[in-house]
């Protein structure tokens, strides 16, 4: 009897966490997709003046053939590690910068740039598709720590370790929670 007692218990709690998990995955959604299109959309604006185009509307540019911009500025890595980045995989040289005035190089490094250690997760998003109009959802899958996510197409698709992964490495996200009393909130979460 109390056996019984003890694993009905546990089968509350389980309930109750899976509970928790699904209010955390609702809560953030929407607010992380809201966040996404407005930095995606101030990207994608500095892209557009920096490339000196009309619009940012690449979609021929992927991982094994884009020259970033910080290897045509400057010939150096901006990368927290420089053994992620593209401009470290085979020689630049069989690089091209894209054919938009080097839009997709510049959006780039502005992910690098919007990471909290500059060292985005390049294996969960489609670089043919940063221009698309679900390109501020590509965008936003650069900030997962894990594998999985490169064939997810929509926000209700990710759980609540990649909604928790953005706002962790996300710098503007990070600041939003740092910034509203939850210091290392994220951290103690995740780990």
């Amino acid at each position: 009897m109390a056996l019984t007692a003890q694993i009905q218990g546990e089968f509350r709690n389980w309930i109750r966490a899976s509970l928790g998990l699904k209010y955390l995955k609702d809560g953030l959604v929407e607010f992380i997709s809201s966040e996404a299109r407005k930095q995606y959309d101030k990207h994608v604006g500095n892209t557009i003046q920096t490339a000196c185009v009309q619009d940012y509307k690449c979609n021929s540019c992927l991982p094994d053939t884009l020259l970033p911009y910080h290897q045509v500025r400057n010939g150096q890595c901006n990368q927290g590690n420089p053994r992620n980045c593209i401009c470290s995989r085979r020689k630049t040289n069989s690089r091209r910068i894209c054919p938009e005035g080097g839009a997709c190089g510049i959006f780039y490094d502005l992910i690098a740039d919007e990471h909290t250690h500059k060292d985005p997760c390049w294996f969960n998003t489609n670089f043919d598709q940063w221009s698309s109009a679900n390109g501020y959802f590509e965008f936003i899958k650069c900030f997962i720590s894990t594998h999985g996510y490169k064939t997810k197409s929509k926000f209700s698709e990710l759980d609540a370790l990649a909604l928790l992964s953005i706002c962790q490495n996300n710098r503007r996200l990070n600041l939003i929670f740092h910034g509203n009393g939850f210091p290392d909130v994220l951290e103690k979460v995740i780990f």
